[in-house]
């Protein structure tokens, strides 16, 4: 594994106590000790950050998680004609009964196929609604 796309839900947990929280961690430690490349879509600090002021969380501790991570190894990617192409053809691939991919899910693994790099959630239902298409991982399915 040499790049990664992590959903927003993965940051999320590392200041939001939940039962994987700690593996969310210790993912996020090895990728950085191994020099993992992040590609993340640059509204993954909006979304974390609104996500942590909804959850009533210190947001400064936030802000000063990304900016460290700017400085080690993450890589923003803007929203062009192509990864809005890709990704509404993943949001169109679901089933009516157990419903179909957001556009927001989808915009995260989207990236991972045009990068070629893995797209690891912790999203059970973007992940059983989308798992057709490569390039997916859940958090709970990866030995650290």
């Amino acid at each position: 594994m040499n790049k990664v796309v992590l959903d927003a839900n993965i940051y999320v947990k590392l200041f939001k106590k939940e039962a994987d929280s700690q593996q969310a961690m210790a993912l996020i430690h090895k990728l950085v000790r191994e020099g993992v490349t992040i590609i993340e879509p640059s509204v993954v600090v909006n979304e974390t950050i609104t996500t942590c002021e909804f959850n009533k969380q210190e947001i400064g501790e936030v802000c000063d998680f990304f900016r460290a991570m700017i400085d080690s190894n993450i890589r923003f990617v803007e929203i062009d004609s192509d990864l809005i192409k890709e990704t509404l053809t993943i949001t169109q691939q679901g089933h009516i009964k157990s419903g179909f991919p957001t556009f927001n899910d989808s915009l995260y693994q989207a990236i991972a196929i045009r990068e070629d790099a893995l797209f690891i959630t912790a999203d059970r239902r973007h992940y059983q609604k989308a798992k057709q298409h490569s390039n997916i991982a859940m958090l709970s399915d990866l030995s650290l």
